[in-house]
């Protein structure tokens, strides 16, 4: 799960941020997938109030940041290969 609308999470307000997972997930359910497997931070970021917000979910954290008890999984970019 990654947002809705790609906004870094840090600068959102507490509202927007649950508007964001909230509706992500919701979307993701309308298309048939029922529960998300990972939140990626969208740009990787995160903050404490992030990570409270995002803990009650349960879910792996995938992002860029590593400073909070559950470990946040270091994202990696991955690129097509060039012919």
């Amino acid at each position: 799960m990654h947002g809705l609308s790609h906004r870094v999470w840090t600068d959102l307000s507490s509202r927007e941020l649950q508007q964001e997972v909230s509706g992500s997930i919701h979307w993701l359910s309308c298309l048939g997938h029922f529960k998300p497997s990972a939140i990626c931070m969208p740009h990787g970021k995160i903050n404490s109030r992030v990570y409270q917000a995002l803990e009650t979910y349960g879910l792996p954290l995938v992002g860029v940041d590593h400073k909070y008890k559950q470990p946040v999984i270091r994202r990696s970019w991955v690129k097509e290969k060039q012919e």
